[in-house]
C-alpha cells in the first residue's frame, strides 16, 4: 500500500483579534465563513469562543482547533492563537486531518508551540529564495505538527475509554459496599468485584470520591446505624451486628468519631428532637 503526504503549504503565523490592522477587531462576533482549507490553530490563552457549523467551542489555554473544507466558522472576539493553513488532496495527511476532532486540548503544548514558532520563519508571502532547505524545513515541521495532532486524538480516544471504564468500576465499586456493608469487606473484596488491583482502586476510587475506600465503607455502616437508632427500637447488639461492626468498643470509637456523641446519646438527642 503506497503511504503518500503530500499537502499543499499554505501559510502559517500568529494571530491577535486586537491588533490595530484586523478589519473586524471592533467587532465581537466575526462574520461567519467557509473554510477553503484545512486551518490548524493553537490557542495561546483562555479567551474567546470559536463556533464551528453552529457547535460552540469553548477557548482553553493551549485549546487546539482543526476545522476542514467546507466548515462554517465564526468567533467571538477576542483571541490569539499560532494557525496553519494546508491543503492535502490525498493520502495519510489528509486522512488524519479528517479524523480530527474540532477542538482538543494540547497535552503536549511545548511540542507544538516549538512547531509553530519555528514555521513562522517561513511565511508563505515572504519566504526568501536565500533560505536553503526551506521546503524541506517546512515538510519536516508540517509532519511534526500533523504527526502530534493524530498523538493528541489517539491520547484523548483512550482517555475517553479509561473515563468511561473507571466510571462504570466506582459506580459498581459502590453498589458493592451498598450491597455489602454489613458484612467485614475490605479493600481487596471490592477491588476484586471491580477485577482492579487493590492498590490502583485505592487511588482510583479516592480521586473520584474524595474518600477513601475504607471511609466511604464506614459511611455507609454509620448511616445505615443511625438510621436505625432513629427510626427502631433494635438494640445496640443488633444495630452493631446488623451494619457489620466486628465490637461494641469498635462501635461506639468509630460512632463517635464520626458523628461526635455516642450512639445512646444520639438516639436520645435525635428522640427529644423528634418529640417536641
Amino acid at each position: 500500500m503506497e503511504l503518500t503526504s503530500r499537502f499543499n503549504y499554505i501559510d502559517t503565523g500568529y494571530f491577535d483579534s486586537v491588533q490595530s490592522d484586523w478589519i473586524h477587531r471592533k467587532k465581537t462576533t466575526t462574520p461567519p465563513r467557509v473554510c477553503q482549507h484545512y486551518e490548524i490553530e493553537l490557542y495561546l490563552s483562555k479567551s474567546g469562543t470559536t463556533f464551528i457549523n453552529e457547535v460552540k467551542h469553548d477557548i482553553e489555554q493551549y485549546s487546539l482547533i482543526v476545522c476542514k473544507p467546507g466548515d462554517v466558522r465564526y468567533s467571538v472576539n477576542p483571541f490569539k492563537c499560532y494557525y496553519l493553513y494546508i491543503s492535502a488532496e490525498d493520502g495519510i495527511i489528509k486522512d488524519i486531518l479528517d479524523s480530527l476532532p474540532h477542538q482538543m486540548q494540547a497535552f503536549n503544548a511545548k511540542i507544538f508551540l516549538d512547531r509553530f514558532f519555528s514555521l513562522l520563519k517561513y511565511p508563505a508571502k515572504h519566504r526568501s529564495e536565500e533560505q536553503p532547505y526551506a521546503e524541506l524545513r517546512i515538510v519536516s515541521h508540517v509532519h511534526e505538527i500533523i504527526f502530534r495532532l493524530a498523538e493528541n486524538r489517539d491520547f484523548y480516544e483512550k482517555q475517553k475509554f479509561v473515563n468511561v471504564n473507571v466510571s462504570k468500576a466506582i459506580t459498581e465499586a459502590k453498589r458493592f459496599i451498598m450491597k455489602n456493608y454489613n458484612r467485614n469487606i475490605q479493600l481487596k473484596d471490592v477491588a476484586n468485584h471491580v477485577f482492579l488491583s487493590p492498590n490502583y482502586f485505592h487511588k482510583l476510587f479516592t480521586q473520584v470520591t474524595g474518600v477513601t475506600p475504607h471511609q466511604y465503607i464506614i459511611n455507609q455502616k454509620i448511616n445505615a446505624a443511625k438510621k436505625m437508632l432513629l427510626e427502631s427500637d433494635a438494640t445496640i447488639t443488633d444495630i452493631i451486628i446488623n451494619c457489620g461492626f466486628s465490637s461494641q468498643s469498635y462501635f461506639n470509637a468509630i460512632f463517635k468519631r464520626e458523628v461526635k456523641i455516642t450512639p445512646n446519646d444520639y438516639r436520645k438527642s435525635m428522640n427529644r428532637f423528634y418529640k417536641t
